[in-house]
């Protein structure tokens, strides 16, 4: 009998490996913009809810924002909100975001990340 011990995995590690997938895939770069914000802002809430335990799939990005006043610096929580409302804008609104905006938003995921993990 072999019993095998499960690896958790933290949030950080499974969220970078999701943003380097959805960044090797270039679905905004053959003009799936809404799917390309819809994927990215997943990714982020899900993370935000692992690390920070609230729900943040469920929530508006103004609530998330006030969840984590008390978690992250200000400087954070600027770029987290201009990364969910420009997702919100592209997935709701049919906004299209320039080229640059898009790989913004990517390196600004990144950074989260690395700046809130464990």
């Amino acid at each position: 009998l072999v019993i095998k011990e499960e690896v958790e995995i933290s949030a950080d590690i499974t969220a970078l490996e999701q943003l380097v997938k959805l960044e090797n895939s270039k679905i905004w770069q053959k003009g799936n913009v809404k799917e390309y914000y819809s994927r990215l802002s997943e990714i982020i809430r899900r993370y935000t809810e692992d690390r920070f335990n609230f729900n943040a799939l469920e929530i508006t990005t103004e609530e998330i924002i006030n969840e984590l006043k008390e978690h992250i610096d200000d400087q954070q929580l600027y770029n987290l909100k201009l990364l969910l409302q420009r997702a919100d804008l592209a997935k709701f609104a049919k906004s299209k975001p320039i080229d640059t905006e898009n790989s913004e938003s990517m390196s600004m995921s990144k950074q989260f990340i690395s700046l809130t993990k464990e």
